[in-house]
């Protein structure tokens, strides 16, 4: 994945960044897309479950997916950090819809002619980009970014409590990675004139995360 060559022959260094910054966070989403399929499919399907416990594999099956957890915990929170410093979904969400950005952007989509395509992608921007400070999803958000804080990045000797029913729980997961693909995928349609196929992508991390889970159980046997 490159910068698009109108920005990177006109864009202004502020766009360049952005542009850049959107392609590191989309390899990201990607990669935790792939992650997440594999833990559904090794924590859902009843054969991989009943192979594990039928051998020594038990354990070390344990130890996987937990690891996966952990890693998708991290890979959460990075993506949807408040620090300027890092690449981050609500940076590049501020960044793309500013006003100092809204020239070239329109500029860029006119030149090849998107215009109604991108305008659409930016009220869904602007609705996600509402929704990460508000209600349901903020709130998931939190939980799995408390979760980083207090288990993962490091062990808390006194965690904040959360009230009750705010401990993470895994539908957070469904919950936000779905929504960091979204909103990735309609800021490439916005920030970088492509169209990323969510749908299509979702079936072959899912068919390959079966795959391999089916691949394990033959081996169990």
């Amino acid at each position: 994945m490159v910068v698009p060559p109108f920005i990177d022959q006109h864009g202004e260094n502020e766009d360049k960044l952005l542009a850049s910054e959107l392609l590191r966070v989309t390899k990201e989403t990607r990669v935790l897309l792939g992650q997440f399929f594999l833990y559904i499919a090794m924590t859902r399907s009843k054969g991989f479950a009943e192979a594990c416990n039928a051998s020594d594999a038990k354990e070390g099956a344990a130890i996987v997916v937990g690891s996966i957890m952990r890693t998708m915990v991290v890979t959460v929170a990075a993506l949807f950090d408040e620090n300027p410093r890092t690449s981050n979904i609500p940076k590049i969400l501020r960044t793309a819809l500013s006003p100092s950005r809204s020239e070239f952007i329109r500029g860029f989509h006119e030149h090849y002619g998107v215009e109604a395509e991108s305008q659409k992608s930016r009220e869904r921007l602007v609705k996600y980009g509402r929704a990460i400070r508000t209600g349901k999803l903020k709130a998931a958000i939190r939980r799995l970014i408390n979760v980083r804080n207090t288990f993962v990045a490091h062990i808390d000797f006194e965690p904040v409590a959360l009230g009750e029913g705010e401990r993470a729980i895994v539908r957070d997961f469904d919950h936000v990675i779905s929504a960091a693909s979204i909103i990735v995928g309609e800021a490439n349609v916005f920030v970088l004139g492509r169209k990323v196929d969510i749908a299509a992508l979702r079936k072959i991390l899912r068919r390959e995360a079966g795959g391999l889970v089916s691949a394990l159980v033959c081996g169990f046997g």
